[in-house]
């Protein structure tokens, strides 16, 4: 498409430059127009960041406040956690991300892997069971080893809502979910 701009020679003999200018001043409103929107964007994107660091934190002092309630009871009452033999990467292209798939284990799985891997022969289990406290006899057949290690878990969410700037613009939500979760190791016992 050309645009063809013509100047007008009034009498006087000077050009007419009011069309010129006029469009200068129509692109120039334009910019002034997409900077302003560029900069609440920006502006609505670093608040939703805040936002969701603050509930981030929320949500992780909620999950060590509630493991550190648990750490200090007589008993550990830990839930057990998902036994995991492998892990394939998601559509992330990330190891260990939340996309990821794994594939499932068990205890019996974790005592042949990794506590079968301290003695060559089952017979050396019998010497290591002469030794006071030994901590490789009690994991070794433990149904649940995560008790062995004394580990507790804690968990904490918070959601936010999402600022309407970014709604419409960039994040079709009303709100965003936050999970966390901590694992402590249960104190009662140290002391």
């Amino acid at each position: 498409m050309v645009v063809v701009v013509a100047a007008k020679v009034e009498e006087g003999g000077g050009v007419d430059t009011s069309t010129t200018q006029r469009s200068r001043s129509a692109q120039a409103m334009i910019e002034v127009i997409v900077g302003l929107v560029a900069m609440v964007v920006l502006i609505a994107g670093l608040i939703q960041i805040v936002k969701l660091t603050r509930a981030q934190t929320d949500a992780m002092i909620d999950a060590r406040e509630m493991v550190a309630v648990m750490a200090f009871e007589d008993e550990p009452l830990s839930a057990f956690p998902g036994y995991i033999k492998d892990v394939g990467v998601g559509p992330d292209g990330r190891r260990f991300s939340s996309d990821d798939t794994t594939t499932g284990a068990n205890a019996e799985d974790f005592d042949e892997t990794i506590t079968g891997q301290l003695v060559s022969q089952d017979n050396e289990w019998d010497t290591l069971d002469e030794l006071p406290s030994s901590a490789f006899t009690s994991l070794h057949g433990a149904p649940t080893p995560s008790t062995e290690f004394g580990l507790l878990r804690g968990r904490g969410s918070r959601s936010i809502l999402t600022d309407p700037a970014l709604r419409h613009l960039i994040y079709n939500a009303d709100e965003i979910e936050i999970e966390c979760e901590v694992w402590m190791t249960w104190t009662r016992g140290i002391y």
